[in-house]
């Protein structure tokens, strides 16, 4: 048996030896490489590995393309100017694969870049640590207008150490910054870097991006702009009709909802037509104002004023019963009759009062028109009464008396 065996591994051994005894004299039979030979082997080697980036490459381009109608379409959305840096973070975080990625808001008047919204970044650089407009890398693609990569800026460089106030000087150089500019107006700068492809074939896709969160922000102000005068009083600045139209209404539904307090205030001066007739509108508008931005400043942040018309002026008050909003509009009150109101072309300053009426939900009313229509009887009451003074609504018991 042990025989049989030997005999076995022996013929197997055999085998191999003769194998490779044979691969052996192939090989050395075959002519060595020439120079040629090696060289255009390394070219196909070099070819085909340019081959395989250029088509990663554009693999990434089509991939990026495929984004810029979901892109259009979510910077197309009326947005708020504060709701755009995190959709332009987001965005081209998503697409370009940047482990960091930021949007640096210009402050013109300052003359420095601030991080808006940011991932990525260092701790605390948030909405404090202050970057200059027109050095380093930001301030580059800022005075220039134009996206600047790491490399465009270290070509560049013509003095070192590194400005200070920069990017570079706080340690991070990114790999690439695109201003957001619109109609000559610049809002900021998208700074990306640590992506995981170069920069080098994407820069147009960051320029277009950038674009868009430009026409974004310049459309955003906009609208802004043309919503606050809508729904604003020219003369005072505040709310007009119109806003307190659909303001009201929200917040009737948002007290219902919550069982929560809310009061209305109905203001009016006294005697506004005989000084309109006495010292002239010019000298009305003079009061409106003053008046206007004593009761803006008086008011807190939660509610809001209205012009409701002429002399009359409306505070609606959230969160607030009616013994509050008492009290509140009693020290307005006495406030006003203490001031003095200075009217251009006439000597001894004016004194003013007011007369004021209040209602509250739900007590005074369900609705809007029932609050308003509660406050003004009030009003109405108070003016009666002897005017420069505050009187609440009527409530009626189940027994149809007031109480």
């Amino acid at each position: 048996m042990a025989m049989i065996f030997l005999v076995v591994a022996g013929l197997l051994l055999g085998g191999i030896a003769g194998f490779l005894v044979g691969r052996y004299t192939a090989r050395a039979a075959e002519p060595p490489e020439t120079d040629e030979k090696i060289r255009l082997r390394r070219q196909v080697q070099e070819l085909s590995a340019q081959l395989q980036k250029t088509a990663k490459e554009q693999a990434g381009n089509l991939t990026i393309a495929s984004q810029i109608p979901i892109i259009v379409k979510r910077l197309g959305q009326r947005l708020a100017p504060g709701a755009i840096p995190g959709i332009a973070v987001r965005t081209s975080k998503e697409i370009f694969h940047a482990s960091a990625a930021g949007f640096f808001a210009l402050r013109k008047e300052e003359g420095s870049f601030y991080l808006a919204e940011g991932v990525g970044f260092p701790d605390g650089w948030k909405g404090s640590r202050r970057f200059s407009s027109s050095e380093g890398i930001l301030g580059t693609a800022a005075q220039q207008q134009i996206v600047v990569s790491k490399e465009d800026y270290l070509a560049g460089m013509k003095n070192w150490p590194v400005p200070p106030g920069t990017l570079e000087e706080a340690g991070f150089l990114p790999d690439i910054v695109a201003p957001v500019a619109w109609g000559g107006k610049t809002y900021g700068a998208l700074v990306l870097s640590g992506s995981v492809e170069p920069f080098g074939g994407k820069r147009p896709y960051l320029s277009m991006l950038a674009d868009m969160v430009a026409s974004a922000f310049h459309n955003s102000i906009a609208v802004e702009a043309a919503d606050y005068q809508a729904s604003t009083d020219p003369l005072t600045g505040l709310y007009n009709r119109a806003y307190l139209a659909h303001r009201f209404e929200a917040e009737v539904r948002r007290a219902r909802n919550y069982t929560a307090p809310l009061s209305v205030l109905l203001l009016d001066i006294d005697h506004f037509k005989k000084i309109n007739d006495t010292y002239g509108h010019a000298a009305g508008d003079v009061i409106l104002k003053k008046l206007a931005e004593m009761i803006r400043k008086a008011t807190r942040a939660s509610d809001f004023v209205v012009r409701y018309g002429g002399e009359e002026f409306v505070v609606v008050m959230t969160a607030s019963n009616q013994d509050q909003a008492f009290l509140y509009v009693d020290r307005l009150r006495e406030m006003v009759a203490a001031a003095e109101f200075a009217v251009p072309g006439h000597g001894a300053p004016l004194k003013v009062t007011i007369s004021a009426g209040v209602s509250s939900f739900p007590d005074d009313g369900q609705s809007t028109t029932d609050l308003l229509k509660a406050a003004d009887q009030a009003l109405y009451a108070a003016k009666e009464s002897g005017r420069n003074r505050v009187v609440r609504a009527v409530r009626i018991g189940l027994d149809g008396k007031p109480f």
